[in-house]
C-alpha cells in the first residue's frame, strides 16, 4: 500500500510540476528578464530533480548564436518539456507535448524529431496534433519531413499533420506522396481530401486504376470528400475505354450526390453511349427529383444498354417514377433488367418479371429466378422451364442476383 501511495504521490509531483511549466511558457512573452546567477552553484532542472528519465537524444535543442534572456529561457523550456515527454507516466508525457504545441513555432523541430524518433504511440499521436494546431510555421518542416524523411511512420505521420493544416503549400508534395506505399499512400489522399484543392483532382482520378483495392477506395473516398471540382473530371472519365476507370468513375459519382446532379443529367446528352450509361446508374443511385425526367427520356435512347440502366435506376428511386415505368410496353428493356430488378425487388414488380419471363426469357433467368429467393419468381421460373423443355436446378450461382439484396 504505501509504495502504491508513493507511486501516486511521484505522478501527482511530475503533473504538479508540468503545469507550472505550462504556467511559465504561456507568461514568456512578458516576463522580464531575469538576473545572473552569481551564487556560483549549478542549477539542477526540475524535471531531473523529480526523477524523470529524458530520453538523451531527444532531450538537446540546436544552439542559437546569440539569445536574449527570454529566448534562453525558452530553451530552457523547450529542453524540459522535450525531456518530460519521454517520461514513464502518461500524463506527465501528454501534458508535456500539449504544452510545446502551446508555444507555437519555437516548438516545431522538436515536435517533428518526436514523429521521427517514435517512442510512446501516445506522445507520436500528441506532437502530430499539437503541430497540426501550429498550423503555418509547422507546413514546411512537415513538407521535408514528408519528402526526406527515412522512416515511413514519420512520413504518414507527417501527411496526417498537413491534411489538418490544410495549407495549400502541401499540395504537390502530398500529391508526390502518392507514389509512396500504401501506408503513406493512403495518408497522403486522406490529406488531400481534407485540403480540397482542384489539383489534386487528376492524380487521384488516376488512382482509381491502381492494382490495389484499398489504394483505389481511398482515391474514390478522397475525391468524394473534394467534391465539386471533381464532378466534370469524372463525367470525362465515364468515357475511358478502361472498364476498371469507366466504372470506378459512375460509382464514385453516385457517391458523391447534389453537386454532380445537373453535369450528370447534361452527360445524358453525351455522344458516347458509355458516358449516358454511366450517368444513368449515377442519378439513380443519387435518387434526386429532378433526375426523372432525363431517365425517363432514357428509355427511347438508341442504346440497349442506356435504356436497361435507366429503367433500373428509375425503379430503384422508387415512388410514381419507378412504378410507372413497369408497364407491359417496357417488357422487353425489364427482361434485359431483370438482374438489377431481381436485387432491387420492389414491390409489385414481381408480376412484370413474370411476363418478361414468359415473352422474353432464356434458360438463365428462369434459373436465376429459381433461386433468387422470391417465391413467386421462383414458381414462375420452375413452369417456364417445364413449358420450355428445360432443366434447371436449385442452388444459386455465384453471379445470381438474390431479392431485395441491393435496393
Amino acid at each position: 500500500m504505501d509504495s502504491k501511495i508513493a507511486q501516486l504521490g511521484r505522478s501527482l509531483v511530475r503533473g504538479i510540476a508540468v503545469v507550472v511549466l505550462i504556467a511559465l511558457f504561456l507568461s514568456l512573452a512578458g516576463c522580464a528578464p531575469q538576473a545572473p546567477d552569481t551564487s556560483g552553484t549549478t542549477s539542477t532542472p526540475a524535471v531531473e530533480t523529480l526523477g524523470m528519465t529524458p530520453k538523451p537524444e531527444a532531450s538537446s535543442m540546436p544552439g542559437k548564436a546569440t539569445e536574449t534572456p527570454g529566448q534562453n529561457q525558452e530553451t530552457a523550456a523547450i529542453e524540459a518539456l522535450v525531456a518530460a515527454m519521454w517520461d514513464e507516466n502518461a500524463t506527465v508525457r501528454m501534458e508535456a507535448v500539449r504544452a510545446l504545441g502551446q508555444m507555437g513555432a519555437p516548438a516545431v523541430e522538436p515536435l517533428i524529431a518526436v514523429l521521427e524518433t517514435g517512442g510512446h504511440l501516445d506522445v507520436v499521436f500528441e506532437a502530430e496534433s499539437a503541430l497540426a494546431e501550429i498550423g503555418a510555421p509547422a507546413v514546411e518542416p512537415l513538407i521535408a519531413a514528408l519528402l526526406k524523411d527515412n522512416d515511413y511512420s514519420t512520413r504518414q505521420w507527417a501527411a496526417e499533420a498537413l491534411g489538418q493544416i490544410k495549407d495549400s503549400r502541401a499540395v504537390a508534395p502530398l500529391i508526390a506522396a502518392m507514389k509512396d506505399g500504401n501506408r503513406v499512400q493512403g495518408m497522403a489522399m486522406r490529406a488531400l481530401a481534407q485540403i480540397k484543392d482542384a489539383r489534386a483532382v487528376e492524380p487521384l482520378i488516376a488512382a482509381l486504376n491502381d492494382e490495389d483495392y484499398f489504394v483505389r477506395a481511398e482515391a474514390g473516398n478522397a475525391l468524394i470528400e473534394i467534391g465539386a471540382p471533381a464532378v466534370e473530371p469524372f463525367i470525362a472519365a465515364m468515357k475511358d475505354k478502361d472498364d476498371r476507370i469507366h466504372v470506378e468513375a459512375v460509382t464514385v459519382l453516385g457517391r458523391m450526390g447534389a453537386p454532380a446532379v445537373e453535369p450528370l443529367i447534361a452527360a445524358m446528352k453525351d455522344k458516347d453511349p458509355r458516358a449516358r450509361m454511366g450517368a444513368a446508374w449515377a442519378l439513380g443511385e443519387i435518387k434526386d427529383a429532378r433526375t426523372v425526367e432525363p431517365l425517363i427520356g432514357a428509355l427511347g435512347d438508341e442504346d440497349e444498354n442506356v435504356q436497361t440502366v435507366a429503367l433500373a435506376a428509375l425503379v430503384r428511386m422508387g415512388g410514381p417514377a419507378g412504378e410507372a415505368v413497369l408497364k407491359d410496353e417496357n417488357l422487353e428493356i425489364i427482361a434485359r433488367a431483370y438482374r438489377d430488378l431481381v436485387a432491387i425487388g420492389a414491390k409489385g414488380s414481381e408480376a412484370f418479371l413474370i411476363k418478361a419471363l414468359v415473352q422474353f426469357g432464356t434458360n438463365e433467368m428462369a434459373q436465376d429466378f429459381l433461386n433468387c429467393g422470391n417465391s413467386l419468381l421462383e414458381e414462375a421460373g420452375k413452369e417456364w422451364a417445364s413449358t420450355h423443355g428445360y432443366t434447371i436446378t436449385s442452388g444459386p450461382g455465384e453471379d445470381s442476383p438474390r431479392w431485395a439484396s441491393n435496393p
